[in-house]
């Protein structure tokens, strides 16, 4: 296994985190930049970054409460007892590498460690690679299934 670290975004390491993402792939790039920005700044959104040699090459995020943020998808946390995973993402030049299934063991163990006692996510039916992920790494009990813009979609929960 590569030694690697796991290190909470902070709005100072902020520009370095954006080197992860291709641009040109993710739809309203600045925007979403600009949102994920705002939310780190508030203390909802947990970001940690997965590192090899101060190259950051996965992340992963975390919502505390989605009450906090104007959302319709309040039950994906529930305050003290559920944190909902909302992104994560691995350089495309490194993925299939096992580095999801890290930054996925670290958040359960930083989920236990502050008391929680559940994670959900949601998850595209067509995102075959991650549906496969999450439920090898126990994300199994299925809570909703929908569609949005996006197409179909379960969210999952995992019990820590």
């Amino acid at each position: 296994m590569t030694n690697y670290e796991m290190i909470r975004l902070t709005t100072e390491n902020f520009h370095q985190f954006k080197t992860i993402f291709d641009p040109y792939s993710i739809e309203n790039y600045d925007k979403r930049m600009d949102y994920w920005y705002k939310e780190l700044s508030r203390n909802n959104r947990i970001t940690f970054i997965y590192s090899v040699h101060n190259e950051f090459l996965g992340e992963a995020a975390l919502i505390v409460d989605y009450k906090l943020i104007d959302s319709e998808e309040r039950d994906y946390t529930i305050l003290n007892q559920r944190l909902c995973l909302v992104e994560m993402t691995v350089k495309e030049s490194h993925r299939n590498r096992g580095i999801g299934g890290q930054i996925l063991d670290y958040l359960f163990e930083y989920a236990k460690n502050q008391g929680y006692s559940e994670m959900s996510l949601g998850v595209d039916l067509n995102n075959h690679n991650a549906k496969h992920l999450y439920m090898k790494r126990g994300f199994t009990k299925v809570i909703f299934e929908g569609e949005d813009e996006s197409g179909k979609y379960i969210k999952l929960l995992k019990k820590l």
